[in-house]
């Protein structure tokens, strides 16, 4: 193969990878780590601003949860209003995805096993049917974390600040 060819071959590569947007596993580990700090925390619960997590820009975030066979492309790019061209949400599995003008930026891939919900002032965890909350960064991006229990779980919850009210009955775990 000629040297032109060669170049050319790896630049259409290159740039073939460039709008790929892969699991934001640091972003994960930020998240994880506000779970820890809630847990060793005095109060039940525990406040934190999301975009304080964040190192990109973004306006919107949308949490999914694939709980009755999972979920498709579609119905993402229908719920956040923007192309989304990652992978399907399998069953089980919990996304975050974070959208700028239109445009997905991040996300994060999240299983039952991280014990990690978030919510909307307007939702509760439906466990048993696919789910999604939208979160605005001008308006619902200070969020307080408490435990929310049930015969066999602690689930760390996320809930924007401006409604906590609704769920301070819900951080009783023992």
């Amino acid at each position: 193969m000629p040297p032109k060819t060669i170049m050319l071959t790896l630049f259409v590569l290159t740039l073939a990878g460039c709008g790929r947007i892969d699991n934001n596993w640091k972003l994960k580990a930020k998240i994880k780590e506000i779970t820890i700090k809630a847990d060793q925390a005095k109060n039940p619960v525990y406040k934190f601003r999301l975009d304080s997590l964040t190192d990109f820009p973004w306006n919107e975030a949308y949490f999914f949860s694939g709980n009755s066979g999972g979920i498709g492309l579609d119905y993402i790019s229908k719920n956040i209003g923007a192309q989304w061209d990652g992978p399907d949400l399998d069953d089980g599995e919990l996304r975050l995805i974070f959208v700028n003008d239109h445009v997905v930026v991040s996300y994060v891939d999240f299983d039952l096993n991280d014990r990690i919900w978030f919510l909307s002032c307007d939702s509760s965890p439906q466990i048993d049917q696919n789910y999604f909350t939208h979160i605005k960064k001008n308006t619902s991006n200070q969020f307080i974390t408490y435990l929310h229990c049930d015969s066999t779980n602690k689930i760390r919850m996320f809930v924007p600040k401006h409604c906590s009210e609704i769920f301070k009955d819900r951080t009783d775990c023992k």
